[in-house]
This record gives C-alpha cells, sequence and structure tokens, in this order.
C-alpha cells in the first residue's frame, strides 16, 4: 500500500524529498504524531501541502500504512 500510494512523494525508504514531501522515519516525528493524527493526515491530507487526501483507501488500508509507518 506504501509503494503503490505514498512512495512517489515520501520515496521507497519513507526518506521523502525535499521541499515535497516529508520523511516519514524521522523518529521525533513518529514519536509525538499520534496514529489519530497519521490517520487524519493520510485520509484527509494537508491542506496549502502537497499532501493530498487518501479517504478513498479506506480505514483499514490506511491503518496499514499507518502500522508500517509505526514499523520504521
Amino acid at each position: 500500500l506504501f509503494k503503490e500510494n505514498c512512495e512517489v512523494c515520501h520515496q521507497a525508504d519513507a526518506i521523502g524529498k525535499p521541499g515535497v514531501a516529508p520523511s516519514l522515519t524521522n523518529p521525533e516525528l513518529l514519536s509525538i504524531a499520534s496514529s489519530k493524527y497519521l490517520l487524519g493526515t493520510i485520509r484527509d491530507g494537508r491542506e496549502d501541502t502537497a499532501m493530498a487526501p487518501f479517504a478513498h483507501l479506506g480505514r483499514s488500508k490506511i491503518q496499514a500504512i499507518v502500522e508500517y509507518l509505526r514499523s520504521h
């Protein structure tokens, strides 16, 4: 799911692209961002950023992406 939906901006290793998409492997981000925050960000996107909404994936697939990010 990450490869199909997130990799284009966040890179295969989730390190991100400067000025486009942040690193999703940042330990500080992962320690302070709740799973609810990550779920909402993926579902709704982020206004005024390149982060588009992915609500079409549905809750279980978005949850799987969050779990993948947490595995870093």
